[in-house]
């Protein structure tokens, strides 16, 4: 391809990942809850049932929204708080609502152990998420044998500190725990990711997806992937040092979705031109 064609096409898909950032920015810059919300959100949170009522009878929404796509009823469900819930449900909370990662209360409610609000739940008719993309999983994805950190207690011994691991069917995160709320929203993220990147290339990866966020400092921390591991350090979960949050609040993602797009190539078996595939792909699901 003559040169000054390849330029022009190189410019024309930077400004259409320019214009698509914008559009979807403006979108998320309206998504910052009002103060009543927000205490409705808090009040949720931490089960205050009361309070959560008084709200409501206000005139605020039982649907309201975080930046994350939580309403007060996947609030009230994660952290067990039953009868919250049920206060909420009684003035029209959306019993399936699902937050930006395609979650509903009903999943928040199993994934933290809260197995009584999870019943109650199910009594309403509460549904989970639907199922990854892509064909039935008939067993467990396994991690690449060659990671040096395959369990949690492993990543703790060596970061020196508590830490979580989310796990998906094809996508795993290590962070520290100091850093959760922040790592949960970035897992949400990267299972939609995952969900889309399938969607184009029609394979799985090879192996389900580690992805590290070790503390800034620790050797392994070198900013890098091979197939079907990223390691980065936990600077992507500053959310505050990064404009995408301050401005929009959608975290830092892009970097680790055209990791994992990398990692869809390498199963193709795909010779030649795989690295601009994968940074193709990966802008397109960003």
């Amino acid at each position: 391809m003559p040169e000054k064609n390849w330029m022009q096409q190189k410019t024309l898909c930077l400004l259409l990942v320019v214009l698509l950032v914008v559009s979807c920015a403006t979108t998320l810059s309206s998504q910052e809850p009002e103060p009543n919300s927000r205490r409705l959100l808090d009040a949720a949170r931490d089960g205050h049932g009361g309070e959560v009522e008084s709200i409501l009878k206000s005139g605020v929404s039982p649907n309201v929204r975080d930046e994350s796509g939580l309403t007060p009823l996947h609030l009230a469900a994660a952290h067990g708080h039953q009868r919250t819930s049920q206060i909420l449900l009684d003035h029209g909370a959306k019993l399936n609502a699902q937050d930006k990662a395609g979650q509903t209360p009903l999943d928040h409610a199993e994934a933290n152990g809260h197995s009584g609000t999870a019943q109650y739940l199910r009594s309403k008719g509460a549904q989970g998420s639907r199922p990854s993309s892509g064909p039935p999983i008939t067993q467990p994805r396994l991690l690449k044998t060659s990671l040096k950190f395959k369990t949690l207690e492993q990543f703790q011994k060596e970061i020196r500190e508590p830490a979580v691991y989310l796990d998906d069917d094809h996508v795993c995160l290590f962070a520290p725990k100091r850093k959760q709320r922040q790592a949960r929203i970035v897992f949400g993220y990267l299972v939609r990711a995952y969900d889309k990147l399938y969607e184009i290339v029609g394979t799985h990866t090879e192996y389900k997806i580690a992805v590290y966020a070790f503390p800034k400092g620790n050797p392994n921390a070198r900013g890098g992937a091979s197939n079907c591991s990223i390691e980065y350090d936990d600077s992507n979960l500053d959310f505050e040092k990064h404009s995408e949050w301050t401005r929009y609040k959608v975290p830092h993602v892009c970097g680790y979705i055209e990791e994992m797009a990398h990692s869809f190539v390498h199963a193709t078996k795909a010779q030649f031109g795989w690295e601009m595939v994968g940074w193709s792909i990966g802008t397109i699901v960003s």
